[in-house]
């Protein structure tokens, strides 16, 4: 089904191909038969004639989709499954250039013959389950990052900058950056304990309402972690994610990712990645004496949020057992991941796992790790007895009865 953002793109295209018609005389395109390609976007197409209609085959990121297609108002319109539902795209002629349209967005192809040639080999469509749970081995090897050394006691690890980059510390997260480089790293510790939980949610992604397509494939990195690439495109555009996760002696692990457009992320930002990845270290976490004092004014403890307005109400409840357990009701948007994660842990329940709080400079935070792996991350701040505020929100403190 064509969305209301990829029926105004052809109406658009339709327009630009009435007008040009009135101005130059019928549009003498007869078929659209023949080899098509965009290389940036990884994307070629083989168009055969089948009948008075077509059939095909659109390679994209070395995966191969066969399609049904037919001609309408000037353009080729065709079907496809992907992830077991049908997908639509068409491609028009406009001024002389040839136009790829699918879900909403449009790219200029070249055609590159007129009769089609067999398609390259590539790998077998893979469902969205089993994508990212290849069990092959990647090599480790990469110097070993010489920048300055980053050190988190509360999370319990430490790791080394390239030389040349300068970070910046989000939430729970390291960006790293350097004026020379347009892929962007960041450093993030997670809470996952094995590699099963990671192989769960490194899987391909598929949202069409962000316009964004990923296929995902996964490595071990060594003994002691895993490799994941994500290509494709996200928000329209294409791009390149490799993260490689490590896994602690003591707990969860940390994260260290690189993202960029497709056309800038080159072998040479893997191999920063893996440097980066090769000079952390691992320790026991710390917790500070401010963390210990929010700890002990926690547990066992009911922590409510009202608002009312404007015909709207909402409530959120999280309860802080003795035992270390935590519950959660309610809608809360707020959602802090390791780098690969947040692209999916959209659906997952985390209404259920370990509590525990953290501090990272002045700052302490109710971190909240789910049954799932998932991470809810809250600042803490005091408000009056009897409340307190939670990412500068205000909740109701009391006792509450639970194991």
């Amino acid at each position: 089904m064509l969305t209301s953002k990829h029926l105004l793109t052809v109406i658009s295209l339709l327009i630009c191909l009435v007008f040009n018609t009135m101005l130059f005389g019928q549009n003498t395109e007869t078929s659209f038969i023949g080899q098509y390609e965009n290389t940036q976007a990884q994307l070629s197409i083989t168009v055969n004639a089948k009948g008075e209609n077509f059939e095909g085959i659109v390679v994209f990121q070395g995966v191969q989709y066969p399609f049904a297609g037919s001609k309408a108002l000037g353009m080729m319109n065709a079907n496809y499954y992907f992830q077991g539902n049908i997908a639509s795209f068409s491609i028009s002629k406009l001024l002389g250039d040839y136009y790829f349209t699918a879900d909403g967005v449009t790219i200029v192809i070249q055609k590159t013959a007129d009769k089609p040639t067999a398609p390259k080999p590539s790998n077998p469509i893979t469902n969205h389950a089993s994508s990212g749970n290849t069990q092959t081995n990647a090599t480790t090897q990469a110097p070993t990052a010489s920048g300055q050394k980053v050190n988190d006691p509360s999370a319990g690890f430490s790791f080394q900058l390239p030389a040349g980059y300068q970070y910046a510390l989000n939430q729970n997260s390291y960006s790293l950056t350097a004026p020379s480089s347009k892929v962007q790293f960041a450093v993030t510790p997670h809470n996952y304990n094995n590699f099963d939980q990671i192989r769960a949610t490194a899987t391909d992604v598929s949202d069409a309402k962000s316009n964004t397509y990923l296929k995902t494939t996964v490595q071990n990195y060594g003994s002691k972690g895993l490799i994941i690439s994500m290509t494709g495109i996200s928000q329209g555009q294409p791009v390149t994610i490799a993260l490689i996760a490590l896994l602690s002696p003591n707990g969860g692990g940390v994260s260290i990712a690189g993202a960029g457009a497709s056309s800038d992320f080159t072998s040479d930002h893997t191999t920063t990645l893996k440097s980066i990845a090769n000079s952390v270290q691992f320790s026991k976490p710390q917790v500070s004496a401010e963390a210990l004092q929010w700890k002990q004014q926690l547990t066992g403890k009911r922590l409510t949020y009202l608002y009312t307005g404007s015909g709207y109400s909402e409530k959120k409840v999280i309860q802080l057992c003795s035992s270390g357990r935590y519950e959660r009701s309610g809608d809360d948007s707020y959602l802090s991941n390791d780098a690969f994660s947040t692209f999916s842990a959209a659906g997952q329940n985390g209404n259920a796992g370990v509590w525990k709080v953290q501090s990272r400079g002045s700052q302490s935070f109710l971190t909240l790790v789910s049954d799932n792996g998932s991470t809810f991350e809250y600042s803490l701040a005091p408000k009056t007895s009897g409340q307190l505020l939670l990412n500068n929100k205000r909740y109701f403190i009391e006792s509450v009865d639970c194991n």
